[in-house]
């Protein structure tokens, strides 16, 4: 839940908000107008924080941040808590900002992030497990599924994690594998992992 000073109106909080953070005097009201209407907000601008929505309280704070105009924004979990409507108009108003800035977004719930990014990266206890662009992870890293006669149990084991730098690399890697494991005969299918499945 994002800081903010709920028993001011939106309006009054932003421009406050513009004066501590340096804009200078005669573009405050300008600059925060500006915000406002970037961040959906005007329908709610002289209403108090405090009697906004979840999904209005986090607009304000994302205003908040982007008054001082900022070459980087960092957003903790920006979606949660909220419902269908607001979580894509909130992932709509980042990929607006994304535009323009260099949004770093740092959630757990990776469908939603796989929809904003273009660029991910994985830490595990503090280390940089993973680093790429999400169209090359799409493209690179694919999953090979047996699916011929075997029984169940036998195909749920067996199936192989793959990457390639060239898309044209995968069926080479697919042949070396299965004559590798002499699985002749099997047929297989390729598919593309998506993120959650990639960080599993």
């Amino acid at each position: 839940y994002v800081a903010l000073y709920t028993d001011q109106p939106v309006l009054g909080l932003l421009r406050f908000v513009a004066e501590i953070k340096g804009v200078a005097r005669g573009e405050i009201a300008a600059h925060v107008d500006s915000i406002i209407e970037q961040t959906g907000l005007g329908e709610v601008r002289h209403k108090l924080v405090g009697n906004l929505s979840h999904g209005f309280h986090k607009r304000v704070g994302l205003a908040q941040a982007l008054i001082h105009d900022p070459d980087i924004l960092v957003l903790d979990e920006p979606t949660v808590g909220l419902d269908p409507n607001q979580i894509v108009e909130i992932r709509e108003l980042i990929k607006r900002i994304g535009q323009e800035k260099t949004v770093i977004l740092s959630s757990h719930i990776l469908p939603e992030v796989e929809r904003v990014v273009d660029r991910v990266a994985f830490i595990k206890k503090g280390r940089l497990r993973l680093q790429s662009g999400l169209e090359d992870l799409r493209t690179n890293v694919k999953r090979l599924c047996p699916l011929a006669s075997a029984d169940e149990a036998e195909v749920r084991r067996r199936f192989h994690v793959l990457t390639s730098e060239r898309k044209s690399d995968a069926t080479l890697i697919v042949v070396d594998d299965f004559a590798a494991e002499k699985l002749d005969g099997l047929e297989c299918r390729v598919e593309h992992l998506n993120l959650e499945e990639l960080f599993l």
